[in-house]
């Protein structure tokens, strides 16, 4: 029981770390989803499980409650960006905030910072893309057909 609440601070710790004046310059919407992020972390604190699936695989409340307490707001920053680009394709939200959480406390910061940083200039590059069959719909009418 001892370890079972030390656990529960460290991770409600580790989720609550993001500084109050980081987020007071954040639009509503990205809040909203660190908001999201955090409770789904604090609800395995809370409401403990005997076990979670994630990714496919069978892990015990003790195993992932230790793993979240590895995140930094380094890594709900990724994650956030991860789930803020996928929109409503997400079918199982809760399931899945949960596995990219697990999943991206693996990450040392600097590979969180990384894996951001490359996911970033990724979006970047797609958005920069010159799309042909597209400008010749919009500005050449039925001359492809």
């Amino acid at each position: 029981m001892q370890q079972q609440i030390e656990l529960m601070k460290k991770l409600r710790d580790s989720i609550t770390a993001t500084n109050e004046t980081d987020m007071q310059e954040l639009d509503a919407s990205k809040v909203e989803l660190m908001n999201e992020i955090r409770n789904v972390a604090l609800n395995v604190a809370k409401y403990p499980k005997e076990f979670y699936k994630i990714s496919g695989s069978i892990y015990t409340w003790e195993v992932v409650a230790q793993q979240l307490t590895k995140l930094t707001p380094d890594h709900i920053e990724y994650v956030c960006y991860q789930i803020s680009h996928l929109g409503n394709a997400i079918q199982y939200r809760l399931a899945y905030i949960l596995s990219c959480l697990f999943n991206a406390a693996s990450f040392s910061v600097e590979q969180a910072q990384a894996a951001l940083a490359a996911r970033i200039e990724q979006e970047e590059n797609k958005e920069n893309e010159f799309d042909l069959e597209a400008f010749c719909r919009a500005n050449c009418g039925n001359l492809l057909h």
